[in-house]
Order: structure tokens, then sequence, then C-alpha cells
């Protein structure tokens, strides 16, 4: 596994990113994509013209199959315990959804691992969420992970346990540098009450630099959770 980054057409036709094969072949005058599972075709598309090189990217999870669901909830490996009037910055990682391009064209995007939902709040007056597990940064290698800062304050006036955030999916980019390493934005949850946290996504600051490459347009914004947290 190579993780993020572009190839070279010739050095690499067929690699495997987490459990499809995907091969770029060129054949006189068009370039040939496919990606499989177990052998079995589920995309296949012709390209006009031969390409160089092709590149795996991060995405940000996308909406997926449902259509409706317009935010991410993210659940912590373990409770996160901030005392009142303190703040806690901890780093996590996320598996990231996959962007294929052969030359300059966008030809497949598909996750890695399988779609799961869940109703933040009520049935009434909830939302549903693409859901994601996160996990510790030592637990996890480099290929096809997104690190993400989350940093919880805690404005209220007694300890609180965090257990997972969630956010509009449209307000999240991913960053890589030269190693190849993902990242998505520092997310910042300020707790007012047992009730409400305001959840925000920020720019990455501490990783933006000239070596990186921004892979989703910035989209900082804030949400405020009303279920609890």
């Amino acid at each position: 596994m190579q993780g993020f980054g572009a190839r070279e057409v010739g050095a690499v036709l067929r690699e495997r990113v987490g459990d499809y094969e995907i091969s770029v072949v060129t054949k006189e005058n068009m370039t040939q994509y496919t990606r499989s599972l177990n052998g079995k075709e589920i995309v296949k598309l012709a390209i006009a013209g031969r390409a160089l090189t092709y590149s795996v990217s991060p995405r940000p999870p996308g909406r997926g199959r449902l259509r409706s669901a317009t935010h991410l909830m993210v659940r912590l490996p373990y409770p996160l315990l901030v005392g009142p009037m303190d703040s806690v910055r901890v780093e996590y990682a996320v598996p990231a959804d996959i962007e294929v391009k052969v030359g300059d064209y966008a030809v497949d995007w598909f996750p890695l691992h399988g779609i799961k939902y869940a109703l933040y709040g009520s049935p009434e007056r909830g939302h549903l969420c693409r859901y994601l597990r996160a996990e510790e940064l030592a637990r996890v290698g480099q290929e096809y992970f997104m690190r993400f800062t989350l940093q919880v304050t805690n404005s209220f006036d007694e300890p609180i346990r965090v257990t997972k955030f969630v956010i509009p999916i449209n307000a999240i980019s991913t960053y890589v540098d030269t190693s190849g390493k993902a990242y998505s934005d520092t997310i910042l949850m300020n707790v007012i009450d047992r009730r409400r946290a305001v959840v925000r996504t920020a720019v990455a600051v501490r990783y933006y630099n000239k070596k990186l490459i921004l892979v989703a347009k910035r989209a900082v914004k804030t949400f405020v959770m009303l279920y609890g947290y």
C-alpha cells in the first residue's frame, strides 16, 4: 500500500486501496481505469488519451447513499474528560473516503469502510448523520486515514465527558503533506451547558504551509449541538 499521492501509470498499473483493487492501463490513445472488489469489476471507465499519472487523494466523508444525511457524527474511542473552565486538545484519526484522478480527470470516489448512519437527537428534530468512529493515532498507520485535532473547551461549571461531536459534512476540508499524510480541519468544541455545545471547524494552521496540497475547499462553519455531547 502506498497511501495518498500521485503515481506514474507506467510504474504501477495495479494496487490495492483498502479491500479494493484499482488499475490504470494505457492502450494506444486511451487510458482504462478499473476498480474491482473480490475480482468483480465495480467501475470501469475509458478516458481519451494516454494518461501519464494517476493519483489517490483523501476526500471528506460525503453524503453517501442517503442524500438526507448532511451531518457527520464522529464517536471518540474513549470518553474525553474535561474539567470546569478547562480546555483539552487531542489528535485522532478517521478513515478517509477516496478520490481517484487519472490525469486531470476525477474518475472515482468511494468509501473504504461500510457506510453507517446514526440519528443525533429526537426522531422529530434530530439529524440523520454519516457515522464514523475515531481512532488513536498510535493505532493507525499512514495509509488512507486522515488526522484531525479536537479541542474541547468546557465553559460549564461542572466536569464533562465528551463521547462524540456532530458537524455539517460540507464544513470539512482535507490537506495532504509531502509525505502523503492526510489532515482534516481542527474541530473546536465549546461546551456551554449540559444541553448545548458549539462546534466549529477551523483551518489547520499548524500544518498549513506551501508544502501542503489543499484537496477540498475550506468551509469554516459553526454548528450548535442541542442534544448533549
